[in-house]
């Protein structure tokens, strides 16, 4: 397959967004796929790889970006020719992979551009999300699948007007550099006591990362906890204004700017530090949270889309409010507390193990597969696309009660129960899992749905509801009910005798009060610390 990697930017320039291409490009190629990333900038900085296809642009001062209104004839003509575009930037992506390919489309949404829109662009909240509800839904329009990285960012898509069918797909890393980082750095290589307690932030030093906030906030846990220090790996155009900032609150001598560092040199600083803290709540799932977590580090955050996607506070977290001393206090609670600290640092690393890179490549591939093959856009069984499903009826005399254009109106919440498993098993089905059991019971009670991917076990509950009147789906989910899900998930392992990985996942099923259905979303790995 020849994969066409899409993005208004690319290495050197180190972000979020450049990290996962070079991630897809280094792990399809391995597969044995053909890869030709399209961009823009100067040819020279990528030497000889004839892989890496930049047209000219016009250069945004230094920052390292280009703006264009066109690809080169050479990009363009190559751009007709791959099997399959990827885009990973509305903004100079997504307009010339629809202009210039004869491919099917999909489109990653790595940003929060309504967020980046106030940050960048100085526009009242008001006029940048009008902006974008008119924006999003008419480029999304140019592609034939969009990707969300989590559950919120699809929310988030949907609440813009996104009307496109939208398949989520977590981000991966190469966990193993992580969990056994060559040459680990000391505190004191850092220029720290080696007896401090130091907090990590890794990332782009930007207005939109929230980051004086998280020195207004470290300096209140400071007062009380002197022996906190606090590192900040990255650069970026905030740098000098959060140097001085750190002057006025009197801790500069306690605060460390490394400045940016090779990425593969992002282990040694995480093993280094005892929390991974940031403020940021514009994030639409983190790299860098998913690295602090496979290091084996505690995450700090304050409560936002994508961060929650993360992290379950008490679990592999803790997640605050946004008030002023919230995550003061969040800071001073894990420094005071060094065995709830090793606990989440532990619950943290195993949670970890759901965003291998070798999952994401996996789906993905499976994603554009099912696009080559012509089965058309993924059933996403939510609001118009309810009307979209294209799915063969099954013959199966257990499906006969699965209607697609919607349930006939009951009162009976066990036959209600019963399509809706049926309507999650169809969903499961069709982005690629394997149904091993249904109904599943034993003494302790009953898993909806055993599924497989790959070499791993998922463990389905499906929550159907008709009208908000009990509630979404997920609220049905408890906390009581989530310790039981646990239980039955490790009597379903003794039973088969596997030690195989395996995670709880949900099912949101509703219809309408005429008994339409009108949403069936996945929601993977809903309960963490198992």
């Amino acid at each position: 397959m020849h994969i066409g990697l899409v993005t208004a930017s690319y290495l050197p320039i180190v972000n979020g967004v450049t990290r996962m291409v070079a991630l897809y490009k280094k792990h399809f190629e391995a597969a044995g796929h053909q890869v030709t990333v399209f961009t823009l900038g100067d040819a020279e900085e990528d030497g000889n790889d004839p892989n890496i296809v930049r047209s000219p642009g016009l250069a945004l001062s230094k920052s390292g970006y280009y703006f264009a209104l066109r690809y080169s004839q050479k990009a363009q003509e190559l751009l007709s020719r791959v099997d399959i575009i990827h885009c990973h930037h509305l903004i100079m992506g997504l307009e010339f992979a629809q202009r210039y390919g004869r491919s099917p489309i999909v489109y990653t949404n790595h940003t929060r551009y309504d967020l980046y829109a106030q940050s960048y662009m100085r526009f009242p909240d008001p006029i940048a999300r009008g902006f974008l509800r008119l924006l999003w839904p008419r480029m999304t329009g140019y592609c034939d699948v969009v990707v969300a990285p989590s559950a919120s960012a699809k929310r988030l898509l949907r609440t813009f007007g996104v009307t496109q069918t939208i398949e989520v797909i977590e981000n991966g890393i190469e966990l193993e550099h992580y969990r056994n980082p060559n040459s680990p750095l000391r505190k004191q290589q850092i220029g720290v006591p080696q007896s401090s307690n130091l907090l990590v932030y890794i990332g782009r030093l930007a207005g939109e990362k929230n980051l004086e906030t998280l020195l207004y906030e470290f300096s209140l846990a400071f007062s009380e906890a002197p022996s906190l220090r606090l590192l900040f790996v990255g650069a970026g155009p905030a740098e000098r204004k959060l140097r001085q900032l750190a002057r006025k609150l009197r801790i500069a001598e306690h605060t460390v700017f490394v400045g940016a560092v090779p990425h593969h040199e992002i282990p040694r600083y995480l093993a280094a530090a005892d929390i991974f803290v940031t403020a940021s709540q514009s994030e639409v799932l983190p790299l860098t949270i998913i690295e602090a977590m496979a290091a084996g580090l505690p995450v700090l955050a304050i409560e936002s889309p994508g961060v929650n996607d993360l992290i379950q506070t008490g679990q592999t977290g803790i997640l605050t409010g946004n008030k002023n001393g919230d995550l003061a206090h969040g800071i001073l609670l894990l420094t005071n507390n060094s065995d709830e600290r090793r606990r989440l640092a532990y619950n943290a690393y195993q949670a970890s193990r759901y965003y291998h890179i070798d999952r994401t490549v996996r789906l993905t591939i499976q994603l554009y597969k099912r696009l080559l093959n012509g089965t058309g856009r993924i059933p996403a069984y939510e609001g118009r696309d309810a009307e979209m499903i294209h799915c063969e009826r099954p013959d199966s005399k257990s499906y006969d009660r699965c209607a697609f254009w919607g349930l006939p109106v009951t009162t009976d919440r066990k036959k209600l129960g019963e399509w809706g498993e049926s309507v999650a098993a169809l969903h499961l089905q069709a982005k690629g899992y394997e149904i091993v059991d249904r109904n599943w019971r034993t003494r302790l009670g009953e898993i909806d749905i055993v599924a497989r991917e790959r070499d791993g076990y998922i463990f389905v509950e499906v929550k159907t509801r008709r009208g908000r009147g009990m509630g979404s789906p997920e609220e049905g989910l408890t906390r009581k009910k989530s310790s039981k899900l646990i239980e039955l998930g490790l009597a379903y392992m003794a039973e088969i005798e596997s030690d195989a990985d395996w995670r709880i996942d949900l099912v949101a099923v509703e219809i309408d009060m005429t008994g339409k259905l009108i949403r069936c979303e996945h929601v993977p790995n809903v309960v963490l610390g198992w």
